[in-house]
């Protein structure tokens, strides 16, 4: 029997025993983490970012993060801990409940900020950092232009960064900053494939 989309469950790592639960009631989002369950009122959501956030053990990670009038906020991903070093894909119960979430809040709180992806500052300062990289990693080349002894591992750097960049290319696309009403359709890369 497959759970039902109005709850969501997950273990985050090694150090949780019991899974954390969202549960979709009537104008509420509970969220009963380990330690402490949160009632959040929809009506009083400002805010809901939905973003591809990939990790090194979780490629697949999708993110969901829920902001209150208060300041009050939960977040849950598509990833379940099963061992170390070893998470499951909970795609599809994320999906389908992130849609449920989504439809709840289209008539509670109709007024809410639908964020696709990333902060801009989060995008922007990523992008430095890459910038950064890449513009020292050229420095190199040119500084070593005839140092056959450094320049073997910079080509190798280079040759690494040359490869990743269709990832990187992929990552700017899916975690652009985008707002959206709630009431528009979701981009198709907002939520892991179905």
């Amino acid at each position: 029997m497959s759970p039902s989309p109005l709850t969501y469950a997950k273990r985050e790592s090694i150090l949780e025993q019991v899974s954390r639960e969202w549960r979709l009631e009537p104008d509420m989002l509970v969220a009963a983490l380990p330690t402490l369950t949160q009632r959040l009122p929809l009506n009083q959501v400002t805010a809901i970012r939905l973003s591809f956030a990939p990790t090194e053990y979780k490629p697949w990670r999708y993110r969901c993060v829920v902001k209150l009038k208060d300041g009050r906020r939960t977040e849950f991903d598509n990833g379940h801990f099963a061992g170390v070093a070893d998470f499951t894909d909970q795609s599809a119960a994320y999906r389908a409940f992130v849609l449920a979430l989504l439809e709840q809040l289209r008539a509670a709180s109709p007024a809410a900020r639908l964020e696709i992806g990333e902060t801009t500052s989060a995008y922007m300062g990523q992008i430095a950092l890459v910038t950064v990289a890449a513009a020292a990693l050229l420095l190199v080349l040119m500084l070593t232009a005839g140092a056959a002894v450094v320049l073997g591992p910079v080509l190798w750097n280079a040759a690494f960064i040359l490869i990743s960049l269709p990832l990187l290319l992929a990552w700017l696309r899916r975690a652009r900053p985008r707002r959206i009403n709630l009431d528009d359709p979701l981009p198709p890369d907002a939520l892991p494939p179905a």
